[in-house]
């Protein structure tokens, strides 16, 4: 049967009771068997980043799609990614995608849809509708029937489903635009930008996904890297990312998703692919490490490395209670590895200074920085975060983005 064919044989499945052999057979072929279409969403300055991530993931027909892109992949596949993904905001399985003029036609393409197969018995549900253009034009009205579809094919399957607004554990996505509609499972849960690494973090700490995605644009732009610094680390995002880019460690290997709640996950498939992923990574302990993260703040110092050890990163990355000003690179790698500079593995200094009601000092510390880059860094490429407002070099390429709702740019030099 073709892929087309088959997405219509799924569509028009009839009810089949939760537990019993035929829907077992169905979970089978409809849903663990197939590959599936995804959606991976991203802000839209990082989307180079993601699409050059996806594409280190090796995975399969990656599109542009909507807010971010699309690819195919198997259930059993999509595990590593969930695990791997470091510059992505969601996931979503694409359940269908359909055009749709009433609320009648509606309610009839989400009432085929075989919801018994992807929903658990007794999972609470949060719906987020968004429509563009179409003819169904109040979303509140579209959320109704949704929930009315859904509840409808439950109940014929014998699956409970519960409304919750304050921690839903599972969350169904319609994206309507011109009349065309696509269903969308959220396979995530908390946004990926959670690791669970970090649960204790500074003041405007950055995000994790925004670190790696600067990291990625800097790989784009000038390569890899295989020296790390990050002299102003605050809760130790930067320096854990980018050792977890250049290890290709799986971060999230042990935070929760809500694809543990849908009928076909499965734990031991997880836990093995987990361990294969922890196997392969490059997690031997030099020694010395090779990417570090230094604070004024000995508090700051202390919080880094608990989540260094929390995301598995000890022994890889070195956290230093020391100033910016009074560090240099031989006081933290070895002249054998400084020799590397120039070569074929690249050195990065990442700093993200304070900045909004954490600066005082205007943009003086921004031009010590940079300073201080150019006569003790000699070989080193920085990157910068300051907020847009300043007035700064240009240096040799930038991108703007936005950190705790404060307008950025990352300066490269």
């Amino acid at each position: 049967m073709s892929p087309q064919n088959e997405r219509e044989a799924f569509r028009g499945l009839a009810v089949k009771r939760r537990g019993t052999k035929p829907w077992a057979r169905d979970l089978k072929r409809y849903i663990r068997g197939p590959r599936h279409r995804w959606i991976v969403t991203a802000p839209f300055s990082f989307r180079p980043s993601l699409r050059r991530e996806l594409e280190e993931l090796a995975l399969q027909s990656i599109e542009k799609h909507g807010a971010g892109f699309c690819f195919e992949a198997r259930i059993s596949e999509i595990y590593s990614v969930l695990m791997r993904l470091q510059c992505a905001s969601r996931l979503f399985l694409l359940v269908d995608s359909f055009r749709a003029g009433a609320a009648e036609e509606l309610y009839r393409r989400i009432v085929t849809i075989p919801w018994e197969l992807l929903l658990h018995d007794g999972i609470a549900l949060s719906v987020h509708v968004s429509l563009r253009r179409c003819r169904i034009e109040h979303e509140g009205a579209a959320e109704h029937t949704l929930y009315q579809a859904l509840e409808r094919r439950a109940e014929e399957a014998g699956v409970f489903l519960s409304v919750s607004t304050d921690a839903p554990s599972q969350m169904i996505e319609l994206f309507g635009e011109d009349n065309h509609f696509e269903l969308r499972l959220d396979a995530c849960g908390d946004q990926l930008y959670r690791r669970g690494y970090r649960p204790l973090v500074g003041p405007a700490p950055i995000r994790e996904n925004v670190a790696a995605s600067l990291l990625q644009w800097y790989r784009i732009e000038r390569g890899p890297f295989s020296l790390f610094v990050d002299p102003m680390c605050g809760s130790g995002t930067f320096p854990i990312e980018a050792w977890a880019m250049a290890a290709r460690f799986p971060l999230a290997g042990h935070r929760r998703f809500s694809i543990f709640l849908w009928p076909v996950f499965s734990k031991a498939a997880w836990n093995w692919e987990a361990q294969r992923l922890y196997d392969e990574a490059d997690t031997t302990a030099t020694d010395e490490p090779l990417f570090w993260g230094c604070d004024r703040d000995q508090k700051m110092v202390h919080i880094s490395k608990l989540n260094g050890e929390r995301a598995g990163a000890a022994g890889n990355v070195g956290f230093l209670h020391e100033e910016f000003f009074h560090l240099s690179p031989q006081s933290l790698f070895s002249s054998n590895h400084l020799s590397r500079i120039g070569g074929k593995g690249g050195a990065l200094l990442a700093i993200n200074p304070p900045y909004g009601v954490r600066l005082k000092g205007g943009d003086n510390l921004f031009v010590r920085i940079i300073d201080r880059k150019e006569q003790v860094w000699e070989g080193w490429d920085l990157l910068l975060l300051a907020p847009r407002s300043l007035s700064l070099p240009s240096g040799k390429k930038s991108i703007d983005f936005e950190n705790g709702g404060i307008p950025m740019k990352c300066i490269l030099f």
